[in-house]
């Protein structure tokens, strides 16, 4: 019959422990580590929503340009041909309109707006905001893309290392079941200790299997963000257990966000562009006065009476004013509409402001909770794992049951999957607070 010696108890007791360290320190060294700033980048060159945002900008800039141009006088070309058919010469006592089939014309104008009740101005003015407004709102959805970036890599990390966990904790069981069955061979374990570890070992098997699924998914979302497959053998950083991290109050976090955070500042633009454009409507109650330079040939020339078959010059300066005085209502409908558009705004800006409170206070309890996840998680780990070699010790001198162990190991996989999810959600909180603040890459 078999005899399971003491030393053969230490040297599985030994196996036990050093198969978790082993695969443990393997996943810290892998050489495919991407760190987060990697990850932020690849996901920025790739996002379709910040290259949208580009285009609104570059749109933005180009109805700028558009209405910096009314400014200055336009310069204009025209020219023109004709052939008739069927005309007649006309004479008269003292002077005859001869027929002329071929004729033709060219002109060139110079019209500069003198006066039109601000609306020039008041349109230059409201592009601009508009422009500003689309900077940052491109600015936001960079923040946006950063923020999303962090908390896939994050989700990434969590479910890698919580993978991480449940593999040591396997090889931990296949170790203990082998063990398990010798000293059932032996005689020196019952059935039920022998069939117990076997369906703990199915059990953490079928946790690792989910938890393998759970990167999978995660991998998928960070391909779908970089729009290219990861590398094989790539693997996340370990999130830094760090748990006396220092953070700003919360009247500081809300005044830093007021002051920074992107979308406020593009829905503050948005509404000075939107006052702009009740002036730019009520200009219509005002008349319209412009001026006009312009120089013309024909042959010939109709100004000229009689025409004669020859090409000849002529040239005018003039002015031209109009006011209209009776619209209907059209210019008052105009105005109210820009008004309404305003005040939607400026409800628009207090609702993003106030979403920004509530984001930085929900981000400053997140940080918090996960924080202290990580102080209890780190001695609960350490706690479980005392547990779990007093447990064995009891155990293998007949002071405790095997369940007792069986319990313990459970503890101690429990503990260090919490101490990772703890600490990935330390990471993610942060990331949340900093793009709640204004600064999740918004530069």
């Amino acid at each position: 019959m078999y005899e399971f010696s003491d030393v053969g108890l230490a040297l599985a007791r030994c196996r036990s422990f050093l198969f978790p360290v082993i695969i443990l320190i393997a996943g810290n060294i892998s050489a495919g580590e991407i760190s987060v700033e990697r990850m932020v980048n690849e996901v920025l060159e790739h996002s379709n929503l910040l290259k949208m945002a580009g285009d609104d900008l570059a749109a933005a800039d180009a109805v700028r340009r558009q209405a910096d141009a009314a400014l200055f006088p336009s310069l204009d070309m025209d020219a023109g041909i004709a052939h008739y058919e069927g005309l007649k010469e006309n004479n008269f006592p003292n002077f005859r309109i001869p027929a002329i089939p071929d004729r033709y014309n060219g002109g060139i104008s110079l019209t500069q707006p003198l006066y039109t009740g601000g609306k020039i101005s008041g349109r230059k003015e409201m592009t601009d905001d508009r422009y500003h407004s689309s900077r940052f709102s491109m600015a936001a959805r960079r923040s946006d893309v950063v923020y999303q970036a962090r908390c896939a890599y994050w989700g990434w990390s969590k479910a890698f290392y919580a993978a991480e966990s449940f593999r040591a904790s396997v090889v931990w069981m296949e170790a203990h079941d082998r063990d398990m069955q010798n000293l059932y061979n032996g005689g020196m374990a019952t059935e039920n200790e022998r069939l117990s570890t076997s369906v703990r070992l199915d059990q953490i098997r079928l946790n690792l299997e989910e938890a393998l699924r759970r990167v999978k998914l995660s991998c998928a979302a960070i391909e779908q963000l970089t729009g290219k497959p990861l590398e094989p053998d790539a693997t996340p950083s370990r999130p830094e257990l760090d748990d006396a991290a220092s953070r700003q109050g919360e009247k500081e976090s809300i005044q830093c966000a007021m002051t920074n955070r992107p979308d406020i500042r593009a829905q503050q633009s948005e509404l000075e562009a939107e006052r702009k454009n009740i002036r730019i409507q009520s200009a219509d109650y005002f008349p319209q006065l412009g001026a006009q330079l312009r120089g013309e040939v024909g042959r010939p020339n109709p100004l000229n009476v009689p025409p004669e078959d020859d090409w000849q010059f002529d040239a005018f300066i003039g002015a031209s004013a109009s006011w209209n005085i009776l619209d209907w209502g059209l210019t008052r409908g105009k105005v109210n509409e820009a008004k309404a558009r305003a005040n939607r705004a400026a409800h628009r800006l207090s609702q993003v402001s106030e979403q920004a409170v509530y984001e930085v206070r929900q981000a400053l309890i997140n940080l918090d909770n996960a924080l202290t996840r990580v102080r209890v998680a780190r001695r609960a780990e350490e706690s479980a794992k005392l547990d779990l070699k007093a447990a064995t010790d009891l155990w293998q001198n007949g002071l405790a049951r095997h369940s007792d162990v069986l319990d313990s190991q459970a503890r101690c996989t429990d503990a260090s999957f919490e101490l990772v999810m703890a600490g990935a959600d330390v990471e993610q909180a942060r990331a949340e607070l900093e793009h709640a603040n204004g600064g999740s890459g918004a530069e």
